[in-house]
């Protein structure tokens, strides 16, 4: 069949419209898109929108100003008070052990030189030394009490003075008390930190 005018008509119609489209940069363009690119570029116009909202091509200013006053207050009051810490402070307070009488060994003046501490019950009671023990000792030449390391004070008189025909010269059970009583036997040891640890 023979095309009509009508078709013809179609086509042209048709083509002025597609050919308005490619003026325009096609019809999927943004209307800011179109006003801010040349003619037929798209691509150059989102360029554009990158580069102005581009926040490292913005002009910077001081947004918080007090809040930058107040950090470099805070800065300085917390270093005047690490300064006046060390300045009048022992660090070693803070690693050394204290004794059953609250001494810090190795700082407090009745213990200053003996900074090492030795458990001597289960209820964590420690004495200072000036070393840790270098040998086990344990026999009966001497008295159960001259064997141990003792809390003095706690110790009752008997024990301290007694001979070898006394049930007290034997009196180790009496002054370990199953790590309850006042002493402890000396056990050959090393020092961790200031602390004694077993061989």
């Amino acid at each position: 069949m023979g095309k009509g005018r009508g078709d013809d008509e179609k086509k042209e119609e048709g083509g002025e419209e597609g050919g308005e489209e490619k003026k325009k940069g096609g019809c999927c363009l943004c209307q800011k898109c179109q006003n801010a690119a040349p003619k037929g570029d798209p691509d150059a116009a989102m360029e554009g929108d990158e580069e102005k909202d581009n926040p490292a091509t913005k002009p910077r200013s001081h947004t918080d100003l007090l809040a930058l006053i107040l950090y470099g207050f805070t800065m300085f009051v917390m270093t005047s008070i690490g300064g006046q810490a060390i300045a009048t402070g022992n660090a070693r307070a803070l690693i050394s052990p204290v004794d059953y009488e609250g001494n810090i060994c190795g700082v407090d003046g009745p213990v200053l030189n003996k900074p090492y501490g030795y458990l001597l019950t289960k209820n964590l009671d420690i004495i200072c030394l000036k070393e840790c023990p270098k040998k086990t000792r344990f026999t009966t030449d001497k008295q159960a009490y001259d064997n141990m390391i003792c809390m003095d004070e706690s110790v009752d008189d008997g024990l301290k003075n007694t001979d070898e025909y006394s049930a007290d010269w034997y009196g180790f059970q009496a002054l370990f008390n199953e790590g309850e009583g006042p002493c402890n036997f000396e056990i050959a040891s090393y020092a961790v930190g200031y602390y004694w640890w077993v061989v």
